[in-house]
């Protein structure tokens, strides 16, 4: 906002401020006129390059002037004295009252515009009168900051990228409008509406494009908005949208990473330049059946792996997984074979030690699981024949569960007749639904002859009566040795 008071005294022929006439020395007494420009406004105050700026001097006929004066022209000349606009037949100025025009013009480039307002007008008796102002406009190419973004995509594929607008005006920005347009690329959520953005706010919105064959296009983001009620103010921004040839290069992995278990393991890798979505992983063949596995997306140079199990019918199965996916607008399909193997749990007993103890032969040893599932309900017993039969304390031994690839300890009892030379073991289990029971037979060639009985754990981890009563046996021993010893050293 300018404001000035710009007084011209008009005596006689004679104009103060400009040399219009040379004025009479009899005529200076006379009624007078004081004309002024009091006060200029420019809106914006801060145009930018392009946009309407409208300036607006108040000319004033001051309380004192005798004379009503017309005002014929005003213009605005640049410091060079260009004439930048020009108004004609402004209308009347009568004596203490004022008149305000507005005057539209554009300036194209950045930078101080040092202007001068010019005032032409003529009093009823013929006589000029001439005032000129001075007026400074800024003209700054200054706009809040857009910025834009989109990702390399392949044809026929779905694009994205986003806008930031951000106000680094000092003042508010209002009405923003931003738009994209594009000759060559679909755009979906192609322009968004923001009422107002105060100094320093930003937003960020997204989009989406696609293009039907490779190249480069460009992409323009045309914002509109307004500052303080001036003009509308545009700003645009174009960049260059790189569009591949389509690239589907999927590879599909099977294999089973478990010795011996029907768990399949599927690794997607995704070798193209775009991500592939909805894909279903599955699995085809003659004895088994295999489980469906969904995954959303594979972004491209990418992999993600997941894990079936399959129940299978007999020992093996040929397996062939597929990976069924969407690429662009397309639905392929990658695949790879795999077979499985199912080897349910297997008992066999290891460290098996034959000890003589008291006429009994005592075995121990462990049910160790070779397969590859877990083994319940594993029962370790002496079998009944005519010159074996099991005897106490532990006729047979229930071992319970045993994981895959571990064991547990067991001990038996057994009495013989005649010339033994193996105790015959049953094994019974379960494992994958299927009851196994099985005779192993424990050469006697390395038992140990006469040993005493020794303690003997049970499942539990405790120990039996026999450890217990020869425990007390000691204890007593002992109280009884001491009593004898006290005797004597008293005596």
């Amino acid at each position: 906002m300018h404001r000035v008071l710009a007084l011209l005294l008009v005596a006689g022929l004679t104009v103060t401020a400009v040399p219009l006439g040379t004025a009479s020395a009899q005529n200076t007494t006379a009624a007078s006129t004081y004309v002024a420009v009091s006060n200029v406004t420019t809106s914006p105050e801060n145009p930018a390059p392009g946009e309407s700026v409208t300036i607006e001097p108040t000319i004033q006929n001051l309380r004192d002037s005798s004379d009503v004066v017309e005002v014929n022209v005003i213009t605005v000349r640049s410091a060079g004295g260009t004439e930048l606009v020009r108004l004609t037949d402004a209308g009347n100025v009568a004596p203490d009252s004022s008149l305000s025009v507005p005057l539209t013009t554009t300036f194209e480039t950045p930078g101080t515009k040092q202007l001068r307002i010019h005032v032409i007008g003529e009093k009823p008796d013929g006589n000029s009168v001439h005032v000129r102002y001075p007026v400074t406009v800024s003209v700054e190419d200054h706009h809040p900051q857009l910025d834009m973004e989109a990702n390399e995509t392949a044809a026929g594929t779905e694009g994205t990228g986003t806008i930031t607008v951000a106000n680094g005006l000092s003042t508010t920005a209002q009405n923003v409008n931003v738009r994209l347009t594009s000759e060559r690329l679909q755009l979906a959520d192609d322009r968004f509406v923001v009422p107002s953005m105060e100094s320093g706010e930003s937003t960020t919105e997204s989009f989406e494009f696609e293009a039907e064959s490779a190249g480069s296009y460009p992409l323009t983001a045309t914002m509109r908005y307004r500052v303080d009620g001036s003009a509308e103010r545009v700003v645009e921004e174009t960049i260059t949208v790189d569009v591949e040839r389509l690239r589907d290069n999927v590879l599909v992995e099977a294999t089973t990473p478990e010795r011996g278990t029907s768990t399949i393991e599927v690794d997607v890798l995704n070798r193209g330049n775009v991500p592939i979505e909805n894909v279903t992983i599955s699995g085809e063949s003659a004895n088994a059946t295999v489980p469906s596995k969904l995954i959303s997306e594979v972004s491209d140079g990418e992999s993600v792996t997941r894990r079936v199990n399959a129940t299978i019918t007999g020992s093996t199965a040929d397996v062939t997984m597929a990976a069924n996916y969407d690429v662009g607008d397309q639905h392929r399909q990658a695949r790879d074979a795999v077979r499985i193997k199912s080897v349910p749990g297997r008992i066999e007993l290891t460290g098996v030690n034959v000890i003589r103890e008291n006429g009994r032969l005592r075995v121990t040893g462990s049910a160790s699981n070779v397969g590859a599932t877990v083994a319940d309900g594993v029962i370790v017993r002496v079998a009944d024949t005519e010159t074996v039969s099991p005897a106490p304390p532990s006729r047979e031994y229930f071992v319970g569960s045993v994981p895959e690839s571990d064991f547990v300890s067991f001990d038996v009892y057994a009495r013989t007749t005649g010339n033994v030379s193996a105790i015959p073991l049953t094994v019974s289990y379960r494992a994958k639904g299927t009851s196994y029971n099985r005779t192993v037979s424990v050469s006697t060639a390395g038992s140990v002859g006469n040993r005493t009985a020794q303690p003997v754990k049970s499942s539990s981890g405790g120990l039996l009566v026999p450890a217990i009563g020869g425990l007390v046996v000691l204890v007593i021993g002992a109280v009884v040795f001491r009593s004898w010893r006290a005797g004597r050293a008293g005596t």
